[in-house]
């Protein structure tokens, strides 16, 4: 299990006076997040802070907070700087399931290990060094499989671990894996997605002044989704960016 303070530790450093960092987003959608789950679960997303100074640092300076830009404009961002694809945050439901059949919780954290999950592939594209400087045009899973080791686990009102990383992004490909663990340190289960991730780079300026489109640029923006992919998860009303208070579809995976 990564070593990480308890999801109620009054450790803190990304935010003052150990408040939810919503200042901090992947795109337009916050890290930490509150939505119903397949209409009435109510589902709590928590970024985990790391014990490692060099990757706290990392996660809170660079990859996703207001100042990105700022830091950018001033130079101070370098190809050091660029944001590996990485993640670890906490997770839980609130609803009670005893009374239901034993295998719900696999299914609602078959539900949770996907929420979030695909925008790790291209993090190191759009953060960090890189911010502002390509689009994500189009991504979806191109397949999602789960492995359970124990079924004695608890989701409800019980915090989860969620560590996510892109294993290899190339050529609009991509592979994610993750681990779920138990506040204990118990490994719960492990997920692994490949996945269709197209960017859509910033034109480069040519000779002459023109826009020069790079060879990327003109095979995305022939990918759409035909239609709105499923509603399986809306955000809690009321979150800073009214952009972002509104819809994450599970199927586009952002």
């Amino acid at each position: 299990m990564p070593e990480v303070y308890p999801p109620d530790d009054p450790i803190n450093t990304f935010t003052p006076n150990n408040q939810p960092p919503r200042n901090m987003n992947i795109g337009v959608l916050p890290v930490d997040g509150e939505g119903m789950m397949m209409g009435d679960v109510f589902t709590t997303l928590h970024l985990a802070v790391p014990k490692d100074e060099k990757l706290r640092k990392e996660i809170e300076q660079l990859g996703i907070n207001r100042n990105v830009k700022k830091n950018q404009e001033l130079n101070k961002l370098t190809k050091k700087d660029i944001m590996r694809p990485y993640n670890l945050r906490w997770c839980k439901i609130s609803k009670d399931l005893k009374s239901s059949y034993p295998m719900c919780r696999l299914i609602m954290l078959a539900f949770m290990s996907d929420l979030r999950f695909l925008a790790i592939n291209a993090q190191p594209h759009y953060l960090g060094y890189n911010y502002g400087k390509t689009d994500h045009v189009m991504m979806t899973s191109l397949d999602h499989t789960m492995y359970f080791y124990t079924s004695d686990f608890e989701i409800e009102d019980s915090w989860l671990l969620y560590e996510t990383e892109s294993l290899r992004y190339a050529n609009g490909r991509g592979v994610t894996h993750g681990r779920f663990f138990d506040t204990k340190g118990k490994m719960i289960a492990s997920t692994l997605q490949e996945a269709l991730v197209i960017l859509l780079y910033t034109p480069k300026s040519g000779t002459n002044g023109s826009q020069v489109p790079d060879k990327e640029t003109l095979a995305s923006t022939t990918l759409t989704f035909s239609k709105p992919p499923p509603m399986l998860y809306v955000e809690k009303s009321g979150v800073e960016h009214a952009s972002s208070s509104a819809v994450s579809l599970v199927s586009t995976k952002l």
